[in-house]
């Protein structure tokens, strides 16, 4: 032990050591626990990328459309690799061996470890074993401006780090823009403390200071919003894509933040065309009818929202759950450990405590608006914000005079790893079996209705699953997805689902499966379709089964059509 401590003392300050370490961590990670993607959207975004719907296409609708093109380009190469699990964990890597960098050169060698390793406990779980690119976003613009701090404040100005900075700060807008600037705006109270730190420099540097600030993180704004512009331009150019922007930002609104109650807005409903059935349809995610539901209906049921009021009520509400609720946020607890170590060993100036009052502040007054607008609690979302916090945190720690003996550090260390082994032995591969057992009956289910070409098979949400089927490190066959359309979703009416329904001669799902050989339907509630149906297309319509895939019935819908013609 004495030689290693010797042997890390030397060495911590190297970048290769920061690379090293975290490489050591994600390699742990995977011995002992299997990685999956939390949501549908990653197996989606690379479906897009690598043909898994007959085309590759760079419209990600998430990621931005630069990013989707090197995503094109690396899965036409030769090998089937999945280079959208790949290009994550590259970011995540860099990302995290970035914050460990800074960590070690700022703070003494035991401290630093320590404090490292608490983050990395947290944070690389998430990013490494429960796979979302929202997650990726948050960590890469984190760790961007932390390194770009660190560049920007030394006593000699790093290009390196600043550079550095910069790309990894790009890369994470790439991956989901409005994330990443809301952690970019969590991450001002390192700016706030850097600031008011200049106060007590001698004049003669305060102005040179000032401009390199601003000069630094300028540039970086200039570059993230030069990226966002190329993107929305790319989709802007193409109707089709422009009007399923459009579209998908409406669906995103109604279907995440729930639908307005349909029994007080009954009235309301059956005036934009809407009744029970329909209702329950399109509430459930199957909604993909463009004749009955098209964007200005949605828009419609939109007004019908009741908006919050900010009252004494709302607020109340609020301080009720929060900040009770933040503790069973796993990540929560990590910002805990270091908000208590800059109480305990912070510098207790005026810059620390401003800047440590102002991102409590900050933090709280972002997430009453996430409470406000309903999305609040969201893993996926929860994990970036709490990374920029516990950063800012961490550089206020820095100010002060952390240290900590071995013994000390290790058992910090050791508590914090076993207090997460709760959360975590779910996905210990020792327990995993009966998840890959899962996986793979549902990819059977999907591969045996992709082998059905002569159909187009269109899937009720909760179905078969494209996300169920195939993990972070399986490449869907190209072509897999080809002759399936789901009837809801954020791909619904994107280019790529359109050239799917054209294949087989079908525009709006709902009324042309009736009385078409070459489409099936699975279903789990035929009878709520079959009475949506009757009322808006074809009364005498009927369904026959064909047969049962994974616990699903497959129908064809058989009818005269008549209804539908008189509606035309």
């Amino acid at each position: 032990m004495k030689y290693l401590g010797a042997w890390m003392g030397k060495y911590r300050k190297k970048v290769w050591f920061a690379l090293g370490l975290n490489l050591v961590v994600m390699v742990a990670l995977f011995l002992v626990m299997r990685p999956y993607f939390e949501t549908n959207d990653d197996i989606t975004i690379s479906g897009i990328a690598n043909g898994a719907y007959d085309v590759r296409d760079a419209h990600l609708v998430f990621i931005n459309y630069l990013l989707g093109m090197l995503y094109q380009l690396f899965y036409s190469l030769p090998g089937r690799l999945p280079w959208h699990t790949f290009f994550q964990y590259l970011v995540l890597w860099m990302s995290f061996s970035a914050v460990t960098y800074v960590i070690l050169q700022k703070m003494e060698r035991t401290a630093g470890l320590c404090a490292a390793g608490i983050l990395l406990i947290y944070f690389s779980y998430e990013g490494y074993i429960r796979m979302q690119f929202s997650k990726v976003a948050g960590i890469a613009m984190g760790a961007a401006l932390f390194l770009l701090f660190y560049g920007v404040t030394k006593e000699k100005i790093s290009p390196g780090a600043i550079i550095s900075g910069w790309i990894l700060g790009c890369v994470g807008s790439m991956y989901r823009f409005d994330l990443s600037l809301v952690c970019a705006l969590l991450m001002t109270g390192i700016g706030l403390f850097a600031l008011l730190e200049l106060v007590y420099q001698e004049k003669g540097n305060r102005l040179r200071r000032l401009i390199a600030y601003l000069v630094v993180f300028g540039v970086q704004l200039c570059l993230v919003m030069g990226l966002r512009f190329f993107d929305k331009h790319m989709y802007y150019r193409d109707p089709v894509w422009k009007y399923y922007d459009e579209y998908n930002n409406v669906r995103a609104e109604l279907m995440d933040y729930g639908f307005p109650d349909y029994e007080n807005n009954k009235e309301a409903f059956e005036a934009l065309g809407i009744d029970k059935d329909a209702y329950d349809l399109y509430s459930g995610w199957s909604f993909d009818d463009p004749d009955k539901f098209d964007l200005e209906v949605m828009k419609g049921v939109l007004k019908l929202r009741q908006e919050k009021t900010v009252d004494k009520g709302l607020i109340a509400d609020y301080l009720k759950k929060f900040p009770r609720d933040f503790f069973g946020v796993r990540v929560f607890y990590a910002a805990l450990i270091f908000l208590l170590f800059c109480m305990f060993f912070g510098k207790h100036n005026v810059s620390s405590v401003v800047a440590v009052v102002y991102e409590v502040l900050l933090f709280y007054g972002l997430y009453f608006y996430l409470y406000y607008t309903g999305r609040y609690l969201v893993n996926r979302v929860d994990v970036g914000l709490w990374f920029a916090v516990c950063l800012v945190l961490l550089w206020v720690l820095f100010s002060g005079n952390m240290k900590l003996s071995p013994q000390m550090c290790g058992i910090l260390f050791l508590s914090v790893l076993i207090m997460n082994q709760r959360s975590w032995n779910s996905d210990w591969r020792i327990n995993g079996s009966s998840s890959l057992a899962t996986r793979n009956a549902t990819r059977a289910a999907l591969e045996m209705v992709s082998a059905d070409k002569e159909h187009l098979y269109l899937a009720k949400i909760n179905t078969i699953s494209a996300a169920g089927s195939f993990g972070p490190f399986n490449r869907m066959p190209i072509g897999v997805l080809n002759n399936i359309c789901w009837l809801g979703g954020w791909e619904t009416r994107s280019g790529f689902s359109l050239k799917t329904l054209e294949k087989y001669g079908v525009v709006n799902p709902y009324r042309d499966m009736i009385g078409n050989d070459a489409v099936y339907l699975i279903d789990t509630d035929i009878d709520l379709t079959m009475r949506y149906i009757h009322t808006y297309y074809d009364e005498t319509a009927e369904a026959v089964m064909i047969e049962k895939i994974g616990g699903c019935g497959v129908y064809q819908i058989g009818g005269t059509d008549e209804k539908a013609d008189d509606m035309d």
